[in-house]
C-alpha cells in the first residue's frame, strides 16, 4: 500500500542519515566540561610550582641507595631516607604495572579464547590456594569459609562455561580488527603513560594539602580531581578504540581508522568524555571520602555511625555500577555518531528499551576477563614492589605498605588497559543493535555465534525481570 510505501521510505531516509552522522564530528561536543577539565589541570600545575617555590617539597639526593637495590648491595649501606624510599619504590611499581600491561596486550592479541577460560578458573583456584593455606596454619574457620568460596565459585564457572564460545568469538573478532589497525595498542600504551604521569602529577599537588592540614573539603575536591583524570583519560581510550571498532563494522574510514578515532576523541568529543567522567568521578571521590569516615567510625568504636556509613556505602557502590554501565554505552554512541552526552544518553535509553544488545552484553563474560586482568596485575605488581621494599631492608609495615600501593598502581593502570576490548565489546553491541544485517558480512563466525545464543540470553534476561 501507499501507506506502507511511505514508511519504508521513512526508514531508508533515516538509514541513510544514520551513515552520513557516521564518524563526522560537525564541532565540539559539551565545550564547557572540556574547558573545565583543562583548566582543572593548569591550575593543578600551578599549585604544583607554587609548592615547589615555597619549599613544600623535601628532596634528599641518595641516589646510591636505589641503585644498590638492583645491584643487591642493600645490606652494606645506610638504610635511604623514607622520602627516597617511597619515591623509588612508587616509580618502581609504575614501571613494573607498565610492562605487565604490555605483557597482557601482547597475550590477549595471541591468546583471546584462552584467556577467557583461564580467568574463569582464576577465582575458584585462588581460593582453593586460600584454603590449602589455612589448613597448613591450623585455621579451621578460614578454611571453611575458604571452600565454600570454591564451591561457589566453581559452581558459577560451570553455569556460565557456555558462555565462553560467545565471549571467545567476540575476543577473536575484536583481535582480527586490531590485528589490522595495530595501532590501538600503542594508543593504549600511551593511556597507560599518561595514567601513571597523572598519577605523579596528582601526588604532587595533593603532598602539600595532606601535609598542610587542610580540611576534608579540600582534599574532597583533590579526590574528585584524581578519579575525573583518571576516567577522563580511560575514556578517551576507550572512545578511541570504540571508534577503531566500529568503522571495522560498517567498512568506512578503515584506512587511518585509529589515527582519526583518537583525534576525533582526543578533542571532537572530550567535552562529552569530560562530562560523564565528571559523573563517576564525584560518586567516586564520595565513596572514598565515605568508607575513610567509616574506618574512623570503627577506630572510635561507633557502631551506629558504622552502620550508617556502610549503608551509604553501599548505595554509593550501586550508584557507580549503574552509572558506569550507562557511559558505556553513551561513549559508544559518542564514538559512532558523534552526539553530545545529552542526545548519546537518549539513545541508549531507547536501546536498553527495545534492543537484544542489553540481554548480550549481560550474557558475555567479558567483565569476567577484565576483573581477572586487573587483580593479575594488581598481584603481580604488589609481589614485586614488597619485594624491592623487602630488598630496601624496610620495617615490615613498610613492606606491607609497599605491596599495597602496588596493587593500587598495578590494578589502575590495567583497568585503563582493559578498555580496549571492553570498548570494543560494547560498540560490537552497538553497531549490531543499529544495523544487525552487517554482522554477516565484518565476522560470519561472531554474527552465528550472536544467533546461537541471542534466545538463551533473552531467556536467561527474562527469568531475572
Amino acid at each position: 500500500s501507499r501507506s506502507e510505501l511511505h514508511c519504508s521510505d521513512v526508514h531508508c531516509l533515516l538509514a541513510r542519515l544514520n551513515t552520513a552522522m557516521k564518524f563526522t564530528p560537525t564541532g565540539y561536543n559539551d565545550p564547557i566540561f572540556a574547558g573545565a577539565f583543562l583548566g582543572h589541570i593548569v591550575l593543578l600545575l600551578v599549585w604544583i610550582g607554587y609548592s615547589a617555590a615555597n619549599g613544600k617539597y623535601e628532596v634528599v639526593a641518595s641516589a646510591g641507595g636505589v641503585v644498590a637495590l638492583f645491584r643487591g648491595e642493600a645490606s652494606v649501606l645506610v638504610a635511604p631516607s623514607p622520602a627516597v624510599s617511597f619515591t623509588a619504590l612508587l616509580f618502581g611499581s609504575i614501571i613494573f604495572a607498565l610492562v605487565w600491561s604490555g605483557i597482557w596486550m601482547l597475550l590477549l592479541n595471541i591468546f583471546p579464547a584462552e584467556i577467557v577460560r583461564i580467568s574463569l578458573v582464576f577465582a575458584p583456584c585462588m581460593f582453593a590456594l586460600m584454603t590449602l593455606l589455612c589448613i597448613i596454619q591450623g585455621n579451621v574457620i578460614g578454611a571453611v569459609i575458604s571452600a565454600v568460596g570454591v564451591a561457589i565459585l566453581s559452581a558459577y564457572a560451570y553455569y556460565v562455561w557456555h558462555r565462553v564460545a560467545l565471549t571467545a568469538a567476540l575476543f577473536n573478532s575484536l583481535s582480527r580488527t586490531y590485528k589490522k589497525a595495530g595501532g590501538v595498542f600503542l594508543v593504549a600504551f600511551g593511556a597507560v603513560v599518561l595514567q601513571a604521569v597523572w598519577m605523579v602529577v596528582w601526588a604532587l599537588a595533593v603532598i602539600p594539602v595532606k601535609n598542610g592540614g587542610h580540611g576534608s573539603g579540600v582534599f574532597f575536591l583533590f579526590l574528585i580531581s584524581f578519579y575525573w583524570g583518571y576516567q577522563v583519560i580511560a575514556n578517551v581510550l576507550y572512545v578511541a578504540v570504540g571508534g577503531v571498532a566500529a568503522r571495522h563494522y560498517f567498512n568506512e574510514q578503515v584506512d587511518g581508522a585509529v589515527m582519526m578515532s583518537t583525534k576525533q576523541a582526543s578533542t571532537n568529543y572530550l567535552g562529552s568524555i569530560c562530562y560523564g567522567s565528571l559523573i563517576i568521578a564525584v560518586i567516586q571521590a564520595l565513596r572514598t571520602m565515605c568508607q575513610m569516615a567509616k574506618d574512623q567510625a570503627r577506630e572510635d568504636d561507633n557502631a551506629v555511625a558504622m552502620v550508617a556509613l556502610m549503608v551509604a556505602d553501599c548505595f554509593l557502590g550501586c550508584l557507580e555500577s549503574l552509572a558506569q554501565f550507562f557511559n558505556t554505552y553513551v561513549f559508544a554512541y559518542v564514538a559512532v555518531f558523534g552526539m553530545n552526552f545529552s542526545d548519546a544518553s537518549g539513545k541508549v535509553w531507547d536501546l536498553l528499551q527495545n534492543s537484544d544488545a542489553d540481554c548480550l552484553m549481560n550474557y558475555s563474560l567479558t567483565g569476567t576477563v577484565t576483573f581477572f586482568a586487573c587483580f593479575a596485575a594488581g598481584l603481580v605488581d604488589a609481589m614485586l614492589t614488597s619485594f624491592c621494599a623487602w630488598r630496601l631492608h624496610l620495617e615490615p609495615t613498610a613492606i606491607f605498605g609497599a605491596g599495597l600501593l602496588g596493587f593500587i598502581i598495578g590494578l589502575a593502570v590495567m583497568s585503563v588497559v582493559s578498555y580496549i576490548m571492553e570498548a570494543g565489546v560494547t560498540t560490537l553491541f552497538v553497531c549490531f543493535a543499529e544495523s544487525k544485517e552487517l554482522l554477516k558480512s565484518f565476522d560470519p563466525e561472531l554474527s552465528q555465534a550472536l544467533i546461537d545464543n541471542l534466545d538463551v540470553a533473552r531467556e536467561k534476561q527474562n527469568i531475572v525481570q
